[in-house]
């Protein structure tokens, strides 16, 4: 993050201009539930100049559950100029989780984690869910040395996640809920 900040404010003179959500929603590369774009944007007016000027250049984005359930057509590619991909998916009648904390909190991961070098694929979150959440029947049966790189792979999650939600709420969001971390 802090590579992130210091090429930022060597490319960003002052004064710095908090764009519009029209002119953000107009920037940011958004795939999904249309609805969605606006409580996206609503996300990105919050955030500090250099993290928002992050997302629009690096960040793909992705809303569903809105409008459509489910999705199914061409993956948006990851390319070197977006390493990162941003899904967020609000199931129908959640009364604890607001969108726009839901976006809050993941563009956190997207400006706290490095980004991978051309030609390396970064552990997604669908992986590390797998890895934090491996029934124990499973996570029994794995030979010592496998346990001790999981155990210590969960423990490296449990920090990141405590550093993004951290960082979420010291940008005023109020982040997602909070769920069990297995270490």
């Amino acid at each position: 993050a802090k590579g992130k900040l210091g090429e930022w404010v060597s490319a960003t003179p002052p004064p710095w201009a908090t764009p519009s959500s029209e002119e953000l929603q107009s920037k940011v590369h958004y795939f999904g539930d249309f609805s969605m774009s606006s409580t996206l944007a609503g996300a990105l007016e919050r955030l500090p100049p250099p993290v928002r000027d992050y997302a629009l250049e690096r960040v793909s984005f992705m809303g569903i559950g809105w409008q459509a359930w489910g999705f199914c057509g061409p993956w948006p590619p990851r390319t070197p100029e977006r390493p990162w991909l941003i899904v967020a998916s609000i199931p129908w009648g959640r009364k604890d989780m607001n969108p726009v904390d839901v976006f809050g909190h993941e563009l956190s991961h997207a400006w706290l984690n490095q980004e991978p070098s051309a030609g390396d694929q970064a552990m997604s979150a669908f992986a590390a869910n797998d890895l934090m959440n491996t029934p124990e029947r499973i996570f029994r049966q794995l030979s010592r040395e496998t346990v001790k790189n999981v155990s210590s792979m969960r423990r490296a999650a449990a920090r990141r996640e405590r550093l993004a939600r951290a960082l979420t709420r010291a940008w005023g969001f109020r982040g997602p809920p909070p769920h069990e971390v297995r270490t």
